[in-house]
């Protein structure tokens, strides 16, 4: 039921806050290139695809479809993920419209946050949680070799400071996993919350007298910033 997969805040996350992967099947313990695999390791994950054209532009649960998928087995320098938390934005639906994702496929270009369930990789470990490039889908083998889908090439700086080729894959600090959600991590600390951060002390520094006005106030950057002017104690105007 693709109702699951929506949220307020426009961010694919299942009922109840629970994973994606809830109710799937599990393979028995295995080893594999010298690293043991856990004892639940799923044989299958759930993907929903583009399944159907739109009309007229109306994006509805009919342009979707869930299939069930065997999880292929992990290359040297792969890792299993299962994925927590991803987001839906703005040229989702656009892209879907252009053709650029195409029909019996899922979109690759979404950024979310996941939990490493089996790594052969260099830099993501068992049990890290990471920020990546997600499909609409429960799991996903990624590698910290792979290249940023739709953005262009990660700088050298990008690299060095994430240990992947992307701007998007990096491991977050086992402190923040501890003090935040998973949606907190994505948005908060994600392009959201540093454009605004950022952004807000470029037009700054604020000061508790200041009048600020806010665009977009109901958008995932506008949000924050009007609430980051809010807790210096300006007067903010949203629209």
């Amino acid at each position: 039921n693709f109702k699951t997969l929506t949220s307020r805040r426009g961010v694919l996350q299942a009922a109840g806050g629970a994973t994606l992967a809830a109710g799937l099947p599990f393979a028995p313990f295995r080893g594999l290139g010298g690293v043991a695999w856990a004892a639940e390791t799923p044989r299958t994950y759930k993907k929903w695809i583009y399944a159907k054209p739109m009309v007229d532009n109306q994006l509805t649960t009919d342009q979707f479809k869930m299939t069930e998928l065997p999880i292929p087995a992990l290359q040297q320098g792969q890792c299993l993920i299962q994925v927590k938390v991803i987001n839906v934005h703005a040229s989702t639906k656009r892209r879907m419209g252009s053709g650029r994702t195409k029909l019996g496929e899922t979109d690759l270009t979404n950024y979310g946050c996941a939990e490493v369930l089996q790594s052969r990789d260099r830099t993501f470990k068992e049990g890290d949680i990471i920020a990546c490039q997600a499909g609409w889908q429960t799991h996903q083998v990624i590698s910290s070799e792979d290249e940023s889908i739709g953005y262009g090439q990660a700088t050298e700086l990008v690299k060095e400071l994430n240990g992947t080729k992307s701007h998007w894959n990096y491991v977050f600090r086992p402190v923040m996993v501890k003090m935040w959600s998973p949606s907190v991590l994505m948005d908060v600390f994600g392009t959201s919350g540093t454009t605004a951060y950022f952004g807000m002390r470029e037009c700054g520094p604020l000061m508790p007298r200041d009048n600020v006005a806010v665009a977009g106030t109901t958008g995932s950057v506008g949000a924050l910033a009007a609430q980051m002017a809010k807790a210096k104690g300006c007067y903010v105007v949203g629209f």
